[in-house]
């Protein structure tokens, strides 16, 4: 008796397991009223311009929307796009941890915060574009470039001083300038 309870007992979990499963199912189907993964793209690549490298359909705060990582034409690949499933506006572009973009939610002011953001995230100037900065404020020989959290530190060396450079990567303006002489080196 009681293995016959037992077996009852399993297969009302195992049917309600499938009912429930059902259900899901059913609630997924939803996503005709969605855009498409290929529209969530076409979006995030307008926006951006770049190559998608992943999309994600995913529920944040109740809403459910894609989100698509890029890797932008300048090789900058941590960018994130989140695009609202529904409708297809654009939620926010989150570019290499700086700060959030939102866009807009009505039409026309959607279309002129686009603008905005497109001017508010500028691209990061290439490494060229910073060591062209350096060498015309000083002449002289790059002797090393690294990038740094959002900021270019270039070494530059003339005849008589060593020169270091941090320049926003952003903006493109230099934000510190050390001037060591080189005859100071000598003497240590």
């Amino acid at each position: 008796m009681k293995k016959n309870i037992l077996i009852i007992g399993v297969t009302g979990v195992v049917l309600l397991g499938g009912a429930l499963g059902v259900g899901a199912f059913s609630e997924g189907t939803q996503e005709n009223n969605f855009i498409s993964t290929k529209k969530a793209e076409e979006i995030a690549v307008t926006e951006v311009e770049g190559t998608v490298e992943s999309v994600e359909l995913e529920k944040d705060d109740g809403r459910v929307k894609y989100e698509v990582d890029l890797t932008d034409q300048n090789g900058n690949d941590d960018i994130d796009v989140d695009i609202d499933a529904s409708s297809g506006e654009i939620i926010k572009v989150d570019r290499d941890n700086d700060d959030d973009v939102t866009a807009s939610s009505t039409t026309s002011a959607k279309v002129n915060t686009q603008d905005k953001n497109t001017q508010a995230i500028k691209q990061r100037i290439t490494k060229d574009e910073a060591i062209a900065i350096a060498t015309k404020d000083t002449p002289g020989e790059v002797v090393e470039v690294d990038y740094d959290d959002g900021e270019y530190e270039i070494e530059i060396r003339t005849d008589t001083h060593e020169i270091d450079y941090e320049i926003n990567a952003r903006t493109g303006k230099i934000v510190e300038k050390d001037i060591d002489d080189l005859d100071d080196d000598d003497n240590d």
